[in-house]
């Protein structure tokens, strides 16, 4: 039976990983019945306390995709710090103009009403369960419905009333990811495409046809949201090295004590039946390259990197393995790496080791830093690494 060991990155600690090990184990046996997956907890046992609660945010060059797409990536930024921050925005945009009906109902009377009274349909129930907050929906409609953004947005609103449908959607939608993550980390919260679907489902069961083929370039908000991209106009590679950011206490403590990681690493695979997959997530991958480069390790038949910045390692003269200059051992396995041009914590390799390994690009739809744990919630990743694991 082949193996797949799960070698988790940066800051990994149980029982955070226990929800995305589970999604993982699943996305891979639904591809592949006959795999054995399992984890290695090298952070639990040997990596560092993390005591530093900030992050560091760096700029980039914008992804290859559309200008409205790009938008609704810095608008999300925001909804993920303030799940009310487009309400707050319509609220102080100039009010809607309204048509001379004096027997109709104001529309933000009628959006608070159909929030309020908003029973989800079996499409919405069935993605609301699938993203992992089904449980919580109740009660973000609630809360959104009960927020002064939304009242005051709601004072303004009137025809066409596509923005302020769509805004209450992503704030109710913000708003149940915000509610989950307290406890648990939800699927929705990494998965951009599930996450949008609902966001348009809830959209129209809020409002009616008119309004869903208004997008977010034709509200309000159109001036703010591009002035937020404007900012995220270079990719900073230098993240890595931001002592203030949670990601680089395991890296700091990995330079100075690797060895122990690679023997706990190696360890594991010696448990294992092969042949073994490594499936290296950010400094997880690092790890594996400089153990799979110190000794030929014949039953790791592939090593699948994921947001890795051990090309970059490599490149800076910082792999403890292998100097910048010489090349791969004849003993290393094949290597696949995925990345996303959205993480900044992730990095090419084929020009580094040029015939050694192929990179794959995908594609979250998440800004920085959910980026970085988004792959396992991205069938694109899996259609990336699977094809490459040897049968049993």
């Amino acid at each position: 039976m082949t193996s797949v060991l799960l070698v988790h990155g940066t800051g990994g600690r149980t029982p955070h990983l226990a929800e995305p090990f589970r999604r993982i184990r699943k996305a891979l046996l639904e591809r592949r019945p006959d795999l054995c997956v399992e984890r290695c907890l090298w952070g639990d046992h040997t990596g560092a306390r993390l005591n530093a609660n900030g992050k560091s945010i760096p700029t980039y060059h914008p992804p290859r995709e559309d200008e409205a797409a790009v938008d609704a990536l810095a608008l999300w930024r925001e909804l993920y710090e303030d799940s009310c921050y487009e309400l707050r925005l319509l609220a102080i945009a100039p009010p809607r103009r309204r048509g001379i009906d004096l027997g109709a109902v104001p529309a933000g009377e009628l959006l608070k009403k159909r929030l309020r009274e908003l029973t989800p349909s079996s499409q919405l129930a069935e993605l609301l369960e699938a993203g992992g907050i089904a449980h919580v929906f109740g009660r973000a409609l609630g809360t959104v419905g009960e927020s002064q953004p939304f009242r005051d947005a709601m004072r303004g609103a009137g025809d066409p009333m596509g923005p302020y449908t769509s805004a209450t959607a992503r704030a109710v939608v913000a708003t149940a990811i915000a509610i989950s993550e307290e406890r648990e980390s939800v699927r929705i919260a990494t998965d951009g495409p599930l996450r949008d679907l609902v966001v348009d489902t809830l959209d129209r069961e809020l409002g009616d046809d008119e309004h869903v083929l208004v997008k977010i370039l034709t509200s309000p908000i159109q001036g703010v949201a591009a002035s937020l991209v404007a900012s995220y106009t270079k990719r900073q590679m230098s993240a890595i090295t931001d002592a203030t950011s949670p990601f680089v206490a395991d890296i700091i403590r990995y330079q100075a004590r690797g060895q122990a990681m690679r023997d706990f690493i190696r360890a594991r695979i010696a448990e294992l039946e092969p042949p073994v997959v490594l499936l290296a997530h950010s400094l997880g991958g690092i790890m594996c390259v400089d153990l799979l480069i110190q000794e030929p390790i014949p039953e790791v038949a592939l090593l699948a990197t994921i947001g890795s910045q051990a090309p970059f390692f490599y490149e800076v003269d910082a792999l403890s393995s292998l100097a910048f200059g010489e090349p791969l051992p004849a003993h290393f396995p094949k290597w696949v790496n995925v990345y996303d041009l959205r993480d900044v914590l992730s990095y090419e390799g084929r020009r580094i080791f040029p015939g050694r390994v192929e990179d794959v690009e995908v594609s979250s739809l998440q800004p920085f830093p959910r980026s970085h744990l988004a792959y396992w919630d991205n069938p694109q990743t899996w259609d990336a690494v699977v094809p490459h694991i040897p049968g049993s």
